[in-house]
């Protein structure tokens, strides 16, 4: 990973006292600012290793092969109003630099790159709605060639805030809808098939596929629970249950993640700041930890192996736990500066 390993180590480490060690990773934070923060992941210990300058609201960013694909979080990008996604290799001196862009509605919020149809899709959280990129067989960024928009009868003004991909399903979880769309994949265009409608108010966030039980776990920030839906082979949703998110009122949700091995389930809460953790019980969720975090937002959060990095926004900062290996509970560790308002973490080996 170049892009990681571009500046010299500056000398601030944090690290917890597990002596299970992972293997060697880097990893990048992002956010609400030009700057993308990297370090670097031995074991247990988490070096700072400087800073790369970068585009405006690098708010999410995926890798695919030798390219790093950007979504840009703005209303303008480069005198073009709208956000944009980008793709960015390194030159021959190891810097990263930007490639071919395509602008789509304003401020957009999620990016999913998919190869395997070569596509990209974007939730436009701003603007209500989602936009479908072609891209080229060697992964170049070429044209949008559709839009959807969402909004009609809406509780509020629809927000798209996930993509999530499942062979040819595609599903997009609009906040402001209170809904999960389900669509099919065919040529390059999103063919509709249904929409699971929630409780009023919910506030649908982020959401996670567990393919082995066919079932989908899904994070409201605006009510305080996490709801568990079945998906037949269309990929329509049927919900079973509804889990406490946080022990007091007043949270919204951040994140949601699935370990490795399908055991546990992951989210994060922002305004107390904890991560609440859940076995998978057959077709069940059953809460078994809550930890109180040292930062109050974690809007993004990781895990690799018994490693977890939890970004927190409004601190500035990513705090390192790690993770039981049989019981799927954390242990919280340190903290260490980022670049300002970091609203993404990842992990790369």
């Amino acid at each position: 990973m170049k892009l990681l390993l571009l500046l010299s180590v500056v000398g601030v480490a944090l690290s917890l006292p597990q002596q299970k060690l992972t293997q060697a990773a880097s990893v990048i934070t992002s956010g609400y600012a030009s700057q993308i923060g990297t370090y670097s992941l031995d074991g247990f210990e988490l070096t700072r290793t400087g800073t790369v300058e970068v585009d405006p609201n690098l708010t999410w960013l995926q890798q695919s092969g030798s390219s790093w694909y950007a979504l840009h979080e703005v209303g303008d990008f480069q005198g073009v109003p709208g956000g944009a996604i980008s793709r960015w290799q390194n030159d021959a001196a190891g810097s990263p630099m930007r490639m071919e862009h395509v602008s789509i509605l304003p401020y957009p919020a999620h990016l999913l790159i998919d190869t395997d149809h070569n596509l990209a899709f974007t939730a436009i959280y701003g603007s209500g709605a989602v936009s479908v990129i072609q891209m080229s067989a060697d992964g170049l960024l070429e044209s949008v060639v559709q839009t959807l928009t969402y909004g009609e009868g809406c509780r509020d003004a629809s927000h798209p805030h996930e993509i999530v991909r499942l062979g040819d399903i595609v599903w997009v979880v609009d906040l402001g809808c209170d809904a999960v769309y389900n669509y099919k994949i065919e040529g390059n265009q999103l063919q509709y098939v249904g929409k699971a409608e929630l409780e009023a108010g919910a506030g649908p966030r982020h959401m996670v596929v567990n393919e082995d039980k066919n079932l989908v776990y899904l994070l409201c920030e605006l009510k305080n629970f996490l709801l568990v839906f079945s998906y037949d082979e269309a990929g329509s949703l049927q919900q079973l249950e509804q889990v406490e998110f946080a022990n007091v009122d007043g949270q919204a949700g951040g994140e949601i993640m699935l370990s490795a091995d399908k055991k546990h389930v992951y989210a994060s809460s922002r305004g107390d700041g904890i991560i609440s953790v859940y076995n998978v019980d057959g077709n069940s969720l059953a809460k078994i930890q809550e930890v109180q975090l040292a930062g109050t937002w974690p809007r993004s959060f990781d895990i690799a192996g018994a490693v977890m990095l939890v970004a927190d926004k409004n601190g500035d900062s990513v705090q390192i736990l790690s993770i039981d290996e049989t019981s799927g509970m954390l242990t919280e560790g340190g903290t260490i500066d980022t670049t300002a308002a970091p609203a993404f973490v990842k992990i790369f080996y």
